[in-house]
């Protein structure tokens, strides 16, 4: 009996377990070259992703190209990114892909100043550090949900497997 409760202990922790694990996306998000990159998903849109992107903690700020807190927004040929500094700074980028060519404009707002560049630069130039991989580490669920279509089928989420563990836990001690 106790044999049989702990199997299914364990069945439920790695179900529990496989709903909260990370997955590795690929975004668009040029020349920002090897560095590791964490994410967390906000939303899935049809045609983009709005992502949140960090370094590793292990990795010293002053190494990392990527400032804690910078808001992503990537589909296959498009990119754009926002990030705050401060109360009143800000610095957005974009880039689309076009056949042959990476277009690009940047803006920052400092100090009630806006500047702008815009840049083209051919994709042969570019080489591969168009898109990087990205570990997601929140907001899996979101990405799985849009990935599936329900048909009409209930689906199963985190939540729904987190209570059907604890149900199924509760049940065994019962027993």
């Amino acid at each position: 009996m106790a044999r049989a409760s702990s199997l299914l202990l364990a069945a439920v922790l790695a179900a529990v377990s496989a709903a909260q694990s990370t997955t590795t996306v690929t975004v668009m998000m040029p020349l920002v070259g090897d560095q590791p990159i964490f994410g967390s998903v906000v939303e899935v849109l049809p045609t983009a992703t709005s992502y949140v992107l960090a370094c590793p903690t292990d990795v010293d700020s002053t190494e990392c190209v990527i400032p804690a807190g910078l808001s992503l927004l990537s589909g296959p040929s498009t990119m754009s990114y926002q990030l705050e500094i401060g109360e009143s700074d800000t610095v957005t980028a974009g880039c689309t892909l076009a056949s042959e060519t990476l277009d690009c404009s940047a803006g920052v707002v400092a100090g009630g100043t806006t500047e702008l560049t815009t840049t083209q630069m051919p994709v042969s130039e570019v080489g591969t550090d168009i898109y990087h991989a990205v570990t997601i580490t929140a907001g899996v669920e979101k990405l799985r949900a849009a990935a599936t279509s329900t048909g009409g089928v209930p689906r199963i989420t985190q939540n729904a497997v987190i209570m059907g563990a604890a149900a199924l836990v509760g049940g065994a001690m019962l027993v």
